[in-house]
């Protein structure tokens, strides 16, 4: 007997073989990527890192000094994993640091300091104040507000400077409450807001500053947002508040978290990074979700500034920036980084 091929049968069954073979030899599923963490940067810095701020993930500032210590100021570029120190000769300490892009960067500190990055070199500006400067915020290069006070010792308070592309000029608060003013930050020329000391806060509409509620006592340290949420961070106890147009709300806090918190950023995709002192470190996701990475690794001394890359990745810095205030200490500064 003969076995004889069915007309067309080995042309019906072909596509049904390559079928199976394309499965059988398709691409192999893609690996779940690690999860993001903290990874030791540098933790043998002479000088305490308080500051961090890139006009891209590829070019960012660090900004420091030895605080008490007659040291010159720290200043460090780079990204990611790198950063070299700038020379630059001034001494003293850089409090923070902001810019509009890689050729106008402002960092400001103590007595009232102020250095502006042209793109090819730092110089030191006379700002009209002797207050430390503990905060900057540029809108323009010509829109430039600088913040500060005298918080431990006898000296100007309640410090408000502008920049207009020319001079600087001492403005004039809602009230003199003898207040440090530590951070400033805005939306736009026009929407600009301060935290301060005992709980206060301010805003700027574009024409005048005012005094606005924050329902907090503890002092606020940093603030920073995007247009859809603005936070503020301080303590202790420790406080965030969450900008509501017209005033701060308070908002949850995880129950371990303790003391004063003086870093946050919020980046775009909602993520909020959080700092402060023990070397407490935070990641707030978009649905108010915290986890706590203080342990991961543990470090030394007290986390004093976050910034975010906005690719969800995050530098903080910080030291023993506290202990200085006592005799004999030698300043000793980290950076830490978060990402993959």
């Amino acid at each position: 007997m003969t076995l004889e091929r069915a007309p067309g049968a080995f042309t019906r069954l072909a596509p049904a073989a390559l079928l199976a073979f394309a499965i059988g030899c398709g691409p192999a599923t893609p690996a779940t990527p690690a999860p993001k963490h903290w990874s030791i940067v540098a933790n043998d810095l002479d000088r305490v890192p308080l500051c961090a701020w890139g006009s891209t993930p590829a070019d960012v500032w660090i900004g420091g000094g030895g605080l008490a210590a007659d040291r010159p100021i720290l200043l460090m570029r780079g990204s990611g994993a790198s950063f070299a120190e700038q020379s630059v000769d001034v001494h003293g300490t850089v409090w923070w640091i902001h810019g509009t892009g890689a050729n106008d960067v402002w960092a400001v500190g103590e007595k009232g300091l102020a250095l502006h990055w042209d793109g090819a070199a730092w110089s030191r500006r006379e700002t009209g104040t002797a207050a430390n400067l503990y905060g900057v915020w540029a809108a323009a290069p010509d829109d430039v507000w600088l913040v500060g006070g005298s918080p431990t010792a006898p000296g100007p308070t309640d410090v408000l400077v502008h920049y207009d592309g020319a001079s600087f000029t001492v403005v004039a608060p809602p009230r003199v409450l003898g207040a440090t003013y530590f951070k400033v930050w805005g939306l736009s020329s026009s929407d600009v807001l301060v935290v301060a000391s005992a709980g206060l806060a301010l805003h700027f509409d574009g024409s005048s500053w005012s005094e606005v509620a924050t329902g907090a006592h503890a002092t606020l340290f940093t603030v920073h947002g995007t247009s859809a949420a603005v936070r503020a961070i301080g303590g202790a106890p420790p406080t965030l508040l969450r900008w509501n147009g017209g005033a701060f709300d308070p908002e949850p806090i995880p129950p371990q978290m303790s003391g004063a918190m003086t870093g946050i950023f919020v980046d775009a995709a909602g993520t909020t990074f959080v700092t402060g002192e023990r070397y407490q470190r935070y990641v707030r996701d978009a649905a108010g979700r915290f986890q706590d990475d203080t342990q991961s690794p543990p470090l030394f001394g007290d986390l004093h500034a976050v910034w975010g890359d906005g690719q969800g990745n995050a530098l903080a810095v910080g030291g023993n920036y506290v202990a200085l205030a006592n005799a004999g200490v030698d300043p000793k500064g980290i950076i830490v980084r978060y990402g993959d």
